[in-house]
C-alpha cells in the first residue's frame, strides 16, 4: 500500500502543472497507466468488498494537493465505469473539495463529517482516515462516502404522516392551555395593571391620605401571581410611609435651608463692605464661602485717623459651627484692637478668650497688620496664617515669609511675635486665606502660591478690586468648574 502512494505522488508532483490541467485527459492518463498492476487490482478489489459489504457509497484511498485544493485517488474503490485511475483528481473545478482545515476538522472530531449533495448521489457525508507509512508520516487518507439517503428519506416520511397528527394535538392543546392562562394569568395580569396604572396616577407627592390600589386586586389563586399582589400591595404601603417621612425630611430641610440662608446673609452682612476708608489707601477685600455659610473672615477699620487695621482669618472645620466661632473671634480681634496695642498682644488676648471653654477644640490662623499710614509702616504679627505678598513701588508682588506663631484659640497662654514692613507708595500687600493657595482641579493638583504671585504681577497697575477679580478668574480658569473645595477670602491694600 505505501509503495502505490508513494509512485502515486512521485509521478503526480514531477507532471508539469500544464499538463495537470485536466484529470481526464489521455495524455495525464498515460502517465499513471504503469501503476495499473497486480497490486494495484488486489487492493482496488479490497475497497470494492468493502463497498459492497457495507451501505457506504464509495471508500478510496487518496492523498491531497494543498497547494492546488485536489483531491488526488491512488486506488478508488467504485463501480467500475465510475472508478477514477491514479493520480486522477477531484478538485473545485470538476466537484466539490474540503479545503485542508475541513479534512483536519473531521480528522480530529468523532463526530463531525462534512456533507455535501448531488443530483446522483444526492446527500452524503465524507469520512477521513489518515493512513500512515512505516516511518510514522502520514501519507494520505482512506476516505469514505456515506449515504444520508435512507436517513433523509426516513425523516420525510416522519414528517409527512405525523407531524399533521401533532399540529391537530398542538392545536388543541393550546386552545385549553389559552383559556387557562386568560383565567390563571392574563386576567389577573390585567387587574395588576389597571391598579398600576392608577397608582402611578395618583399624586404621590402632597396626596397625604392613605389608599389602597394592589391590595384590593381580587386574585382567587395561591401562585406566583397572587404572591406578587401581595408583595406590590406592601411595596405600596412602604411607598406611602417613605412619601410621608419624605415629605416630613422636605419641610426640615427647607426650614433649615431658609435658616441657613439668614445666617449667610448675617454673616455677609458682619463683613465690611465699604472700602472708601481713607483717601491715601485703595482697599479691598472678597470672601465666597464653599458651603452656605464661611468659617473665613476679613475686617478693616480705623484705630484713629492715621492707623488702619488689617485682618484676614481662617477657622478649623466648614459649615455652622465654623461661622459662629468666626463670629466669635471677629468680634474679639475688633473689640481689642480698637483699645490699641501691638498686634502680638491682641493676639494673645483674643487666643485665650477663646480657648476659654473651648470643648470641640476649634482654632482661628489669624493674620493682623496695623498700617500707620502717614509712613507706610505695617506691624503686623501671625498666628498660623498664610504668608502674605508685599508689594514694592513699581507694584511687583512677591510673597513675604514672615514669623508664624500658633494658632488661636489652640490653648491658653500663647505669645506671638511682631515684625514690620515697609510699604512704599504705589507698593501694597495681598492677603489670602488657603482656599486661594489650595483650589484643586480634576486632578487634584492645587492653585498654589506661585500661580497667586504670577497672576498679580500679570496686572501691574491694577487697583486691587481688579487684582481680586482677576486672582478669582484665574482660579475658575485653573479649577474649570470643580466644585470649591474650601473658604476663598482675599483682602488688598495698594498705598496711593
Amino acid at each position: 500500500m505505501e509503495k502505490i502512494f508513494r509512485e502515486t505522488k512521485e509521478i503526480y508532483e514531477k507532471i508539469p502543472e500544464e499538463n495537470r490541467k485536466d484529470p481526464f485527459a489521455d495524455d495525464y492518463k498515460e502517465y499513471f497507466i504503469p501503476l495499473l498492476d497486480d497490486d494495484f487490482f488486489q487492493a482496488r478489489k479490497v475497497l470494492t468488498n468493502c463497498r459492497e459489504a457495507t451501505d457506504i457509497i464509495n471508500i478510496s484511498l487518496t492523498f491531497y494537493d494543498r497547494e492546488n485544493v485536489r483531491l488526488v485517488l491512488v486506488v478508488d474503490g467504485d463501480k467500475s465505469g465510475y472508478a477514477y485511475l491514479p493520480g486522477q483528481y477531484i478538485s473545485n473545478d470538476n466537484g466539490v473539495v474540503e479545503s485542508w482545515d475541513e479534512i483536519q476538522k473531521t480528522i480530529s472530531s468523532d463526530s463531525y463529517m462534512p456533507l455535501s449533495h448531488t443530483s446522483l448521489l444526492g446527500y452524503s457525508a465524507t469520512d477521513y482516515e489518515p493512513l500512515y507509512g512505516p516511518d510514522g508520516t502520514m501519507i494520505g487518507f482512506t476516505t469514505l462516502d456515506i449515504s444520508l439517503n435512507v436517513l433523509s428519506d426516513n425523516l420525510f416520511l416522519f414528517l409527512t404522516m405525523f407531524v399533521p397528527t401533532i399540529l391537530a394535538l398542538f392545536l388543541i392543546l393550546s386552545i385549553i392551555l389559552s383559556r387557562s392562562i386568560d383565567i390563571r394569568i392574563i386576567s389577573p395580569i390585567h387587574l395588576l395593571v389597571k391598579a398600576a396604572r392608577s397608582y402611578t396616577e395618583r399624586d404621590k407627592v402632597s396626596e397625604e391620605e392613605s389608599s389602597v390600589f394592589f391590595g384590593n386586586v381580587n386574585i382567587h389563586s395561591s401562585d406566583e401571581l397572587a404572591e406578587l399582589r401581595d408583595t406590590m400591595a406592601d411595596m405600596e404601603q412602604n411607598i406611602n410611609r417613605s412619601m410621608k417621612e419624605i415629605r416630613l425630611v422636605s419641610a426640615e430641610k427647607e426650614r433649615i435651608a431658609a435658616e441657613l440662608d439668614i445666617a449667610a446673609q448675617i454673616q455677609q452682612s458682619a463683613l465690611p463692605t465699604d472700602f472708601s476708608i481713607n483717601e491715601n489707601v485703595d482697599l479691598c477685600a472678597s470672601m465666597t464661602p464653599a458651603k452656605e455659610v464661611a468659617g473665613d473672615f476679613y475686617d478693616f477699620f480705623m484705630i484713629d485717623e492715621d492707623h488702619l487695621a488689617m485682618i484676614i482669618a481662617d477657622v478649623s472645620g466648614k459649615g455652622v459651627p465654623a461661622a459662629l466661632f468666626m463670629m466669635k473671634g471677629k468680634e474679639l480681634l475688633k473689640i481689642r484692637a480698637e483699645k490699641g496695642g501691638k498686634p502680638s498682644e491682641i493676639l494673645g488676648y483674643v487666643n485665650n478668650a477663646l480657648a476659654k471653654g473651648n470643648d470641640n477644640a476649634m482654632f482661628i490662623t489669624v493674620w493682623l497688620g496695623i498700617l500707620e499710614i502717614s509712613t507706610g509702616i505695617i506691624t503686623a504679627s501671625n498666628a498660623g496664617h498664610e504668608y502674605p505678598f508685599i508689594a514694592d513701588e513699581n507694584q511687583v508682588f512677591s510673597i513675604y515669609k514672615d514669623p508664624h506663631g500658633a494658632f488661636c484659640g489652640a490653648f491658653e497662654g500663647l505669645e506671638y511675635e511682631d515684625y514690620e514692613i515697609k510699604i512704599t507708595k504705589g507698593g501694597g500687600i495681598f492677603l489670602y486665606t488657603d482656599g486661594v493657595a489650595e483650589a484643586k482641579r480634576a486632578d487634584d493638583k492645587m492653585f498654589e502660591t506661585d500661580r497667586i504671585e504670577s497672576c498679580l504681577n500679570a496686572h501691574k497697575g491694577s487697583s486691587s478690586q481688579e487684582l481680586l477679580t482677576a486672582i478669582t478668574e484665574a482660579i475658575n480658569d485653573f479649577t474649570s468648574g470643580e466644585e470649591q473645595y474650601d473658604d476663598i477670602t482675599m483682602l488688598c491694600l495698594l498705598l496711593k
